[in-house]
């Protein structure tokens, strides 16, 4: 990426949506006094939790400021004395929740999201007995209790993203439960019991955990708005997961296909054959179904027409009876699906663990006649088959010339892009595009790429001794564009230029082109020293002619001539390039110093 490396950060559930909702019940009012034992309370969680040492802590403990008005605390005017909602996310807080924190009257709303709060979470009998919202994903806690008679009012329970290994929660427990949000833990057997008989549960999500066996019987009673059982090792039949959704859903038009997404069974180990009585569960919608990485087998064409409509992205048939791993290092190259010549993507594994995907295609036919686009972005995936990296478009840089404000760019089109490992065998991805041009669209696309290039040194058996230069480069004087070099097993490299069009209209370009190592530098002035490596590209194209989605036509691509690159390697992180066209506006010559900005892994041999 030739911005900045991003991470995609794990951010919070749609759970924010109903914190807001309960939050908003009443106008907060800061005159309002708290009770000898709610502020005894909160000083013993701050005590409790290293208050002194929160990111922020504004007023807390000073004496001459009403706790009402501390950093976080927001109290509310109840029927039966002040209520008080609790929010510290993201604040730093760590140590565990003190007892005194349970007993506190009043307290409607805890939401510790992303701390690195531990130990046990022990919901005891007689305690948060105002509780509706329990929020604490992105924690370390190992485990979670809920007596029978603990937080009779729960409503909203998040406790994803923890160490989770053991629930005690009585079956009696928090009889009013709209929303369950346990998953990234550490989970393990059955799907857990106290679920049974809860006709007020609409959300659930046990996703990424390790549970195990059959589905229960009775999760087919359930009336169930989304149901998220990804990434376990479940089994058996999936009938009880499609009966546990209520009958009366509607479909949501939004533009993303993942928040339609109602029932998720992703990399479980579901079997058995998809035949007429799963289109007797088709509810008429698209996107609202994932079955991915099972061992199903459609059977029937009633069944198969369903999941043509039905199924997210329409996408089954590639992944139904297959497994999915994270990509290799073995996959990091140039990419590209055989009935689209013209666009594709480089990947790399990075030597952080983090995935860098560079995708080259063309703007949307609404947006800029014969234009091209280029994403970029990087994220570690730790999730196959769920985790999307997030690539962006910036535009209004010029060529040559980065971007004006890399800080503050516009960008011109987003996407996101999940990148899989079928089998061990070819590379697959799911790429879901936000337009932002005249028509605002959107597009998902499944794609099935063919290598065109492997890195060298990605193998011990595809050694080159110029290997150590391939990565992501760019001139930090000239931030917001850059250069991706892949150097080959046959000590050939590779080069895309990812940069602006040189007519001042602030759209994307890029061109490419490869070439050869040499002995002797043809165009750029000498750098101090010896460069350890010179490579010429003498023959850089730019592609033209074709646009973005259902009209793209790789038959419409014109290969423009556009002049040669030469690239002289100083060490293997610094480098000088130099660049001659004779097309149109690009035509004239340049020199810039470049910095690596990103390194693939390679393999360790002997």
């Amino acid at each position: 990426m030739m911005i900045s490396l991003r991470r995609a950060g794990r951010g919070l559930s749609n759970s924010l949506a109903v914190a807001a909702l309960l939050s908003v019940s009443s106008p907060a009012l800061a005159e309002l006094e708290l009770s000898d034992q709610q502020k005894s309370a909160l000083i013993d969680f701050y005590e409790a939790t290293e208050g002194d040492q929160w990111d922020f802590s504004d007023h807390w403990l000073d004496e001459s400021v009403g706790a009402c008005d501390w950093y976080g605390v927001a109290c509310f005017e109840g029927h039966d004395g002040v209520e008080v909602h609790l929010a510290l996310s993201n604040n730093g807080l760590t140590g565990t929740l003190p007892e005194s924190l349970g007993d506190m009257p009043g307290l409607q709303v805890l939401v510790l999201a992303n701390n690195a709060l531990s130990g046990p979470l022990n919901l005891h009998d007689g305690q948060y007995a105002d509780l509706m919202q329990l929020m604490v994903q992105g924690n370390q806690f190992e485990s979670l209790a809920i007596g029978p008679e603990a937080a009779p009012g729960l409503v909203f329970l998040a406790a994803s993203d923890n160490m989770m290994e053991s629930l005690d929660i009585s079956p009696d427990a928090a009889s009013n439960l709209h929303t369950v949000e346990l998953s990234n833990n550490l989970l393990s057997g059955p799907v857990p019991d106290f679920l049974e008989g809860r006709s007020s549960l609409a959300t659930l999500d046990l996703s990424h955990n390790l549970l195990d066996g059959d589905l229960p019987e009775w999760l087919g009673e359930l009336q169930l708005e989304e149901l998220y059982l990804g990434g376990n090792d479940l089994s058996g039949s999936i009938a009880p997961a499609l009966e546990a959704l209520a009958g009366n859903l509607e479909y949501d038009p939004t533009g993303d296909p993942d928040r339609q997404l109602l029932l998720d069974l992703r990399d479980n180990q579901f079997s058995g054959e998809l035949d007429d009585w799963l289109a007797d569960h088709a509810r008429g919608f698209p996107n609202w179904l994932n079955l991915c990485w099972n061992d199903l087998e459609v059977t029937s064409t009633d069944a198969e027409a369903m999941l043509a409509e039905e199924h997210l992205d329409g996408a089954f048939d590639f992944c139904l009876g297959r497994s999915v791993e994270p990509p290799q290092m073995t996959h990091s190259g140039s990419w590209f699906d055989p009935e689209r010549s013209g666009e594709g993507i480089s990947m790399m594994l990075l030597d952080n663990g983090e995935t860098l995907i560079h995708w080259f295609t063309h703007a949307p036919q609404d947006h800029l006649t014969d234009g091209q686009a280029w994403f970029s972005g990087n994220r570690e995936q730790v999730l196959p088959g769920f985790d999307m990296i997030h690539l962006y478009a910036p535009i209004g840089g010029g060529f040559a010339q980065g971007l004006p404000d890399p800080d503050d760019y516009q960008i011109g089109m987003g996407a996101r892009v999940d990148v899989l490992d079928i089998e061990g065998g070819g590379l697959h991805a799911r790429q879901y595009v936000n337009m932002f041009s005249a028509n605002g669209g959107s597009e998902s696309q499944i794609r099935e790429y063919t290598r065109i290039t492997q890195l060298a040194g990605t193998t011990c058996d595809n050694q080159s001794a110029f290997q150590q230069y391939s990565g992501a480069w760019y001139d930090p004087e000239r931030d917001g564009e850059g250069f991706v070099i892949e150097v080959l097993p046959d000590d050939r490299v590779l080069v895309y230029w990812f940069t602006y069009a040189a007519d001042d209209s602030g759209d994307q370009s890029w061109v490419l082109g490869d070439g050869e190592f040499i002995d002797d530098g043809i165009i750029i002035t000498p750098p101090p020293g010896t460069p350890e490596a010179v490579a010429v590209i003498e023959d850089v194209h730019l592609p033209i002619g074709s646009f973005f989605g259902e009209d793209f036509d790789p038959d419409a691509i014109e290969l423009l001539p556009w002049g040669q690159i030469e690239l002289a390697f100083l060490n293997d992180d610094e480098a000088v390039i130099a660049w001659e066209s004779d097309l149109d506006d690009f035509s004239g010559s340049g020199e810039h110093e470049l910095q690596r900005l990103a390194r693939p892994q390679l393999a360790e041999c002997d």
